[in-house]
């Protein structure tokens, strides 16, 4: 019997008590975007989007043309590529591009679909400190720049631009197709700060008071004045996130920070990033290079509000966090320690405050 049913198989001239079998060489065709490939029997389209009964077949607009061979009926269902064109209509990376189209097999409960799937792109940074490879960043094509100043900003490397003597983007080579960070300290690199992370970690586990010691960048450092928020603030804040998530929309594979201005409700600026701490690196990047004074800001997390960062918005002198999912107990105990008001879990009309709550008011 045919999986989908002796009704179905009748559609295929009687062929419903037979054993699936290729399809003739005579209805292979050529095939386009939203183009369907029916058989002789004049099958009609299949309920799923972009899809057809004994093909089921996608092709993404940029693709070369292919032939397609089929074998219709469930486990059975089969397509095999007959022909891709020349090589120079393969989808090719190339460096800037952030989305990347590939061609995917999509398989359904009773069909599948090759289809062309947008791909979020990763690439390697390499940051180099005073002429000496000191990170291998994967992040997200674009503000590379940002990305290495919010960086050693929140690792505790720099406080400021003025330790920075120089920055400059260095191209890739063919041999090694990677940008690169060059950036001078005004200094010597403070080797002792590299582990900053680690030692406020143990702090906070070890309940030190050097834990409470605050640990904002001096080019934040100005005095957080008293505030107070309402929820509702906040949950316009995250709902917002979306307007600012294009490359979420497309591929489901990245992240998004927002700074903001809670009480007029502007978005000052963002990044998406494949990496939540590129992000958050980049949006800091971009504050310190506009000289954006952070203490009266709330910066929004599309994801979870991890201990790295919380510790990045201690860095910024951030003193509002507003993450759409919950906290790690870290996280919430270095809030605590750091002064920051750390709301999570904002859906559904629900804020949940894990810390410092006598910024926020009711509804």
């Amino acid at each position: 019997m045919w999986p989908y049913g002796a009704n179905w198989g009748s559609r295929l001239q009687g062929q419903a008590n037979k054993a699936p079998a290729i399809i003739p060489p005579k209805v292979q065709r050529e095939v386009r975007w939203g183009d369907p490939m029916t058989l002789e029997a004049g099958v009609t389209p299949f309920s799923l989007p972009g899809c057809w009964y004994g093909t089921c077949i996608t092709l993404g607009k940029a693709l070369p043309r292919v032939a397609i061979q089929a074998y219709p009926g469930g486990d059975n269902l089969k397509e095999q590529i007959m022909r891709w064109g020349s090589e120079d209509e393969r989808p090719q990376d190339n460096h800037g591009e952030v989305v990347s189209h590939r061609l995917i097999h999509q398989y359904f409960p009773h069909a599948a679909e090759i289809r062309e799937e947008p791909l979020a792109v990763e690439s390697l940074l390499h940051l180099m400190v005073q002429g000496r490879l000191y990170q291998n960043m994967l992040y997200m094509p674009g503000k590379e720049k940002e990305l290495a100043l919010g960086f050693l900003l929140t690792s505790g490397v720099i406080e400021s631009l003025e330790d920075v003597a120089e920055l400059a983007l260095v191209p890739g080579t063919p041999e090694r197709p990677f940008l690169a960070v060059e950036v001078s300290l005004t200094g010597p690199q403070p080797e002792a700060l590299r582990d900053m992370p680690v030692r406020l970690a143990e702090a906070v586990l070890a309940n030190l008071p050097e834990a409470s010691e605050r640990v904002t960048a001096r080019a934040f450092a100005a005095p957080a004045p008293p505030q107070k928020l309402r929820a509702e603030q906040l949950r316009a804040l995250v709902e917002q996130l979306p307007t600012y998530q294009q490359l979420y929309s497309l591929t489901r594979a990245t992240h998004a920070i927002l700074l903001a201005d809670p009480h007029t409700g502007t978005i000052i600026t963002g990044a998406e990033d494949v990496g939540r701490h590129n992000a958050f690196d980049k949006v800091i990047g971009r504050a310190l290079l506009d000289h954006l004074p952070l203490h009266d800001k709330v910066v929004v997390l599309s994801g979870r509000a991890s201990f790295e960062m919380v510790l990045k918005a201690a860095r910024g002198g951030l003193p509002v966090m507003a993450a759409v999912s919950a906290p790690t107990l870290l996280a919430v105990r270095l809030a605590e320690a750091q002064g920051i008001t750390l709301a999570a879990s904002i859906r559904n009309h629900t804020v949940k405050v894990y810390s410092h709550p006598e910024r926020l008011t009711g509804p």
